[in-house]
Formats: C-alpha cells, sequence, structure tokens
C-alpha cells in the first residue's frame, strides 16, 4: 500500500507543470525585501532571481504570502548563518546516523537517507537538531548539478521507517524539519519516499500534513514493508540502495563531514 500513486512520475506532478512563477513580480518582491533589510543584505544573493521564483512558487504567486515567506526565511538565514554551520555544531546528532549523504537519484538529485530506528532526539537539543537539518540542506544544494536549471535542483529523501518508536519521536523536532525544509528552502523537495512504513508513519504523515501544501504533499510516496524496491531501482538504482533496504550496496553511507562544506566541492554525479 502506497501513498499517492507509486507509478505516478516521481520527477513531475501536475503542479510542477501547470504552475510557473510569475517573472513580472520578482523585481517587486525584491525592492520590497531590500527595504525590509537594507544593508543587511551585503551582497543582495538572498534576493536572487531563482530563489525569489522559487518562493513565488511556494505561495503560488500571491505577492503578498510570498513576501511574508521570503521576509521569514532571509531572517532566519540572518540569524542562524546555515552556511557557517559545522559538524561540530550538531556531533551528537550526527554520531546517531540517522541523516547520511546517500548518493545520487538517477536524475542527479542529492540523496538523504534518514534512518528512523536509529533516532533518539532525547539525547541533544533543538538547537542542535535545526543545525544538523541547516548544514543538510546547505550541504546538498552545493552537490546539486550545476548544469541543471536552478528549478529542478532537488532533494531526495529517502526514509527507513522500519523499527522507528513512537515514544522516542519529538512532534516538535520534526515539526522543524518540516518548517525548514518547506519555508526556508521551499521548491528544493523533489521526492521524498518511506519505506518499510507502519502505523508509526500513519501517525507522523498525518501530523506533517497539516503543516505542508499540496504541492509538498504530491511528492511524497509510502510504501508499506516490501514492494519498493521497484521504485527504487527505477529512481535510484539498487547499487545506491543499501543490503539492510534490499539493495546491492554492501558498505554504509558514511557520517556527515564538514569536508561537504568546501566550497569548490561540485556535483559528483
Amino acid at each position: 500500500m502506497t501513498v499517492n500513486d507509486p507509478n505516478a512520475d516521481a520527477t513531475t506532478t501536475a503542479d510542477d507543470t501547470e504552475l510557473t512563477a510569475d517573472e513580472s513580480l520578482i523585481e517587486p518582491l525584491r525592492e520590497k525585501l531590500l527595504d525590509e533589510f537594507g544593508t543587511q543584505l551585503v551582497d543582495k544573493k538572498e534576493v536572487g532571481d531563482d530563489d525569489l521564483k522559487r518562493y513565488l512558487l511556494a505561495r503560488q504567486n500571491n505577492i503578498d504570502k510570498t513576501y511574508e515567506m521570503a521576509k521569514d526565511a532571509i531572517q532566519w538565514r540572518l540569524e542562524k548563518k546555515p552556511e557557517a554551520i559545522r559538524v561540530s555544531d550538531f556531533s551528537t546528532a550526527n554520531e546517531q546516523g540517522v541523516h547520511r549523504f546517500a548518493g545520487y537519484a538517477k536524475n542527479g538529485w542529492p540523496i538523504i537517507l534518514i534512518t528512523g530506528r536509529l533516532w533518539d532526539p532525547s539525547e541533544y537539543s533543538m538547537e542542535e537538531y535545526v543545525n544538523m537539518i541547516a548544514f543538510l540542506m546547505e550541504t546538498n544544494i552545493k552537490r546539486m548539478d550545476p548544469s541543471i536549471p536552478d528549478s529542478n535542483k532537488k532533494h531526495f529523501i529517502l526514509m527507513d521507517m522500519k523499527g522507528m518508536s513512537h515514544l522516542k519521536s519529538d512532534l516538535k523536532k520534526i515539526r522543524q524539519f518540516v518548517k525548514i525544509v518547506a519555508d526556508y528552502y521551499p521548491e528544493r523537495l523533489g521526492l521524498s519516499v518511506a519505506v518499510n512504513a507502519d502505523i508509526v508513519t500513519d501517525y507522523l504523515w498525518k501530523f506533517c500534513k497539516f503543516f505542508v501544501d499540496q504541492r509538498t504533499i504530491d511528492k511524497v510516496r509510502i510504501f508499506r514493508k516490501g514492494g519498493y524496491l521497484d521504485f527504487l531501482d527505477e529512481h535510484i538504482g539498487l547499487e545506491n540502495v543499501t543490503t539492510d533496504l534490499g539493495g546491492k550496496r554492501t558498505e554504509e553511507w558514511p557520517l556527515l563531514s564538514d569536508e561537504d562544506t568546501q566550497d569548490d566541492y561540485m556535483w559528483a554525479g
């Protein structure tokens, strides 16, 4: 059993093909944001065309809602400085090995692997968790193929839900994950696939759906035990799927590293 049609095109949803950013709104939106932040935006990279297009898409070209979203995201970036986060800022969370970079999907999207059974959020603070998710988002963007349009520079998130504890789940941290991915890095999610789903997955997904729009919901696939290998082989390739998930890769994917933050890190697909 799956959520959404597993045979649907995983790289293009109906919303993706029907909705485009209204480019006539880019300049007035930029001017409004520059008026808001002034000299805080030293090089103005936070209000570049590509970023503003993603905000417009996420708020369906409603300039007022787009402005509020962009303003909140820019304020968060100014305060958090996600590009400066290092592994030492979330060392306890990283050592659990829950979140890892796991190669590339066949279309070039970098994969974030989340292993639910390893997660014990009680061992670290909310700040450390936010640091880790921000680090993941920033470094995965660096991994994206620089030759493709920004509109197709997206993440592929693969979640193994087997053995994930309902009692250990931290809804506040999950809410932060959703907020960061959806609000501070809008339109970066290409596909989110949960495998080995169970009643815990159902509970968490119902919770998450309150905080995301239909465009995001359409990018989610949820598979019960089994039945997902053909899908992963089609979109990732079983050579990039570890043996515990039924794939061919015998080595674990490494823990997150400060090497991922190198300025000259380019797409390795």
